[in-house]
């Protein structure tokens, strides 16, 4: 259902790996990593992260709408007021953190490989400044891109390497982050396709067999008059 549009290096999105699970879903970003760090140039980077010593923090549990063009809901608003936010701060294998990482070198999507953020543009997402001399940054603007993410959270990557929870540095940071878009099916437009995805869920409620939480929009557990409402006005709606 969730076929996501791929993207080229420097950050490349490659196609689903076929990896067992082992422990908590940690192998397919690592592999993601591996692949970004032997294959793709470094030029322009600010500093070298490693896999262990960053952070990845949010300031509540996000719940964020986001369209191909790039006009939906901001991430301040992902918890109902105007000015939440996503914080990184990156640091060295020293602990020291990075300053002056560019805004365009960082990298999200879904924990759980059943679900895919399907990003439009290179980036699809902007950090809100270079990271700053405590190698701190956060993202509260716009995110281009459709697909669904309604459970299991979100990682980040900041040049190729994704973020690990410390101390031990064995499993990845999956921050709470729900993701909804017109764009059900993640091909990169809202069109006739998504339409039939959204009246199999429409007017059934959280709870009911039928209710999709992709076709929430405005967090009411309900699919119905006003969610077909921001599906409308993002209708036809695509990557730029």
């Amino acid at each position: 259902m969730y076929d996501g549009r791929r993207m080229e290096c420097p950050r490349f999105r490659p196609e689903r790996w076929n990896i067992p699970w082992i422990g908590l879903r940690i192998m397919r970003p690592l592999v993601i990593a591996l692949f970004i760090s032997l294959t793709c140039p470094a030029a322009g980077y600010a500093g070298d992260p490693p896999e262990c010593g960053s952070e990845l923090n949010t300031t509540c549990s996000l719940r964020i709408s986001v369209c191909p063009q790039g006009d939906f809901e901001t991430i301040a608003r992902g918890c109902g007021g105007s000015s939440d936010y996503i914080e990184v701060i990156i640091r060295d294998g020293n602990w020291y953190p990075i300053p002056g990482i560019p805004t365009t070198d960082f990298w999200m999507d879904a924990c759980d490989d059943q679900y895919d953020i399907s990003p439009c543009g290179d980036p699809f997402f902007l950090a809100d400044s270079v990271t700053g001399p405590d190698g701190r940054t956060t993202f509260s603007g716009h995110i281009s891109a459709g697909g669904c993410v309604p459970e299991g959270g979100v990682y980040f990557a900041c040049q190729g390497i994704v973020i690990l929870e410390m101390p031990l540095c064995m499993y990845v940071v999956c921050a709470d982050i729900m993701i909804v878009s017109p764009d059900i099916n993640g091909d990169g437009q809202v069109n006739l396709s998504d339409l039939s995805f959204f009246g199999q869920s429409y007017n059934h409620n959280h709870g009911d067999p039928l209710w999709n939480p992709c076709c929430d929009y405005n967090d009411d557990y309900k699919c119905d008059l006003s969610d077909f409402a921001f599906l409308g006005e993002h209708y036809q709606h695509g990557c730029p």
